[in-house]
């Protein structure tokens, strides 16, 4: 994580500096700066899609566009090109991408895993199948978000330390939102799945968990992460400033309220968040650290 802590002591200057020279009442006269922030419909990024509808970017003076992709890599590559501005990733994406000659570095932390689970995260079944561990895996195809991302590494990592060879489990790719129909349609035989697909298939007795695989892979690790190329933080040290700031007012909003966190103007899209059963930001459980209070690198 060397990206996160070399950027860390650069934004807590740059905050410093521009939050004792501007005002959010003085915010709120200036020309909105327009940004563009790739997101994903999963329950990780309802603060985000909160911050839009409540106008918590507005009053930290950002005009937000957010422009919805399927997966981490391709709203990390469409960052690259300059298409958008700020995209939400697991840090395995961007450390593949940093590999391949990219800049980006952590602006802000989102959400991290739990110690052990229930987690957001998790390999799942269908609960009347004859597949009822990780063992029952192989052979199998499982879905999952992008092959190389970190989610598949976790999960691969979990079926090891249950004496899996993940080599002889066929992974499938398929974006988050399609994961409970091909596991109910059979198309799958198990699901990589995130919130709030975690809670959707094990409220609606669908699915049956085999495996917490990010709390087993990484207990306590990071997860969605918020992410800037290098050169546009540069440039841009005020937007970054103000997006963190809107960006923690959002989850201190919905984590002081966790019925306001599942109001309809909270949704994404047509996947209803639930304050009583998400695992993730609707009850800001995983997407902050155990303490209760929103961290930012």
């Amino acid at each position: 994580m060397k990206a996160i802590s070399g950027v860390f002591a650069f934004l807590l200057a740059v905050t410093a500096v521009a939050t004792s020279a501007t005002t959010l009442p003085a915010l709120a006269q200036q020309p909105l700066i327009p940004v563009k922030v790739g997101v994903l419909k999963i329950a990780g990024l309802a603060n985000a899609y909160a911050a839009k509808v409540e106008k918590m970017f507005e009053r930290n003076g950002l005009d937000v566009t957010l422009v919805e992709f399927r997966s981490g890599a391709e709203a990390v590559s469409a960052q690259q090109s300059g298409a958008i501005d700020l995209s939400l990733a697991i840090p395995g994406t961007i450390m593949t991408a940093n590999e391949r000659g990219f800049e980006f570095l952590a602006v802000f932390q989102n959400e991290i895993v739990k110690d052990h689970g229930p987690d957001s995260g998790s390999v799942q079944s269908l609960a009347d199948s004859d597949i009822k561990s990780l063992k029952d895996l192989v052979g199998k195809r499982v879905a999952t978000a992008q092959l190389s991302g970190q989610q598949t590494i976790s999960a691969q990592l979990a079926m090891r330390k249950a004496g899996v060879d993940p080599t002889k489990v066929q992974f499938i790719e398929v974006p988050y939102p399609r994961h409970p129909d091909v596991l109910k349609s059979h198309q799958v035989d198990a699901v990589v799945a995130t919130e709030p697909f975690t809670t959707q298939l094990i409220m609606s007795g669908v699915g049956r968990v085999l495996s917490w695989h990010y709390a087993e892979a990484t207990p306590a690790g990071p997860l969605g992460v918020w992410w800037a190329k290098k050169s546009y933080i540069e440039k841009n040290p005020d937007v970054v400033m103000r997006f963190n700031r809107a960006i923690k007012e959002s989850i201190d909003y919905m984590s002081a309220d966790g019925p306001r966190a599942s109001a309809p103007s909270n949704s994404l899209g047509s996947i209803r968040l639930s304050s009583r059963t998400c695992r993730c930001c609707a009850l800001i459980t995983s997407c902050v650290p155990t303490s209760g209070k929103s961290s930012s690198i």
